[in-house]
């Protein structure tokens, strides 16, 4: 039994030193032809430093992992893809409102949610979710980590126009002044829970940044997919087509131009 258990040890951790040998081949190799682009492309010793610097403290970091670093998953049956979809994302989108009506009154809405729209994110320290002028196309939870918002943009914003109605559940949109920055919010946001509801609502321009403090995992709800899965629920469409048109109104005020890229629900 002892030369069984010892036999095993040894050959866990020899698959485990070829693992990591083979990572950091990887590693180094694309460490080297980095190095080949910088010098073929004629860039600066000196930025090509600090580019190399970037890339390996970014390499360094452990981000939570997400499906789409597992291939493998694509090999399950569509139903047992549809269970696991539904145990990741299911208990996110029943803490917001709209997403827990919709579950209630359209028998597999949440299996269709979790399957067909929603997806897992990782972000590292540092990164930007949105920055200003960047068309909103998802909406989003945070399950982990630390975000901050900071307002850029003044919003310009005719609320009679109704020109832009975006699928069967959507209307209404903005611009901006001029695309002019306006004096920024000298406070940071602190962000929880759900956040950029309004890309399900409106055709909307975020008028702020939203970065990563911690490293952060987040459920994203894709606003394209999502309207086309409501195609196959008319009795859905009438309600979200007035419950749009209700939230436009309100996310257009200006005394909310802070707050619309964030939690306005």
């Amino acid at each position: 039994v002892g030369l069984f258990v010892s036999a095993l040890l040894i050959s866990q951790l020899s698959a485990k030193m070829v693992r990591v040998q083979t990572l950091d081949h990887d590693r180094l190799q694309q460490m080297d032809m980095l190095s080949r682009f910088l010098s073929e492309q004629g860039v600066s010793r000196i930025l090509a430093q600090r580019v190399s610097r970037h890339i390996r403290e970014r390499a360094s970091i452990v981000k939570p992992l997400t499906m789409q670093d597992l291939p493998s998953l694509s090999l399950l049956p569509s139903a047992v893809q549809r269970e696991l979809s539904c145990s990741i994302y299911g208990g996110s989108l029943l803490r917001h409102p709209v997403f827990y009506t919709w579950t209630i009154l359209q028998s597999g809405m949440l299996e269709d949610l979790c399957s067909k729209t929603t997806d897992l994110e990782a972000y590292s320290k540092d990164e930007d979710i949105f920055v200003p002028l960047q068309e909103a196309k998802k909406t989003y939870y945070l399950r982990g980590g630390e975000l901050a918002y900071q307002h850029i943009i003044q919003p310009d914003i005719d609320p009679g126009n109704s020109q832009y109605i975006r699928g069967p559940a959507t209307v209404s949109t903005n611009s901006l002044r001029d695309t002019a920055p306006a004096e920024a919010d000298a406070v940071e946001k602190e962000v929880k829970g759900w956040f950029s509801m309004i890309a399900l609502w409106c055709h909307w321009t975020y008028v702020g940044t939203l970065s990563v403090r911690e490293t952060c995992e987040l459920v994203a709800v894709n606003i394209e997919n999502l309207v086309q899965l409501l195609e196959r629920y008319p009795q859905l469409v009438k309600m979200n087509r007035a419950y749009a048109q209700a939230y436009s109104l309100l996310a257009l005020t200006s005394e909310l131009a802070s707050s619309v890229d964030l939690h306005l629900c």
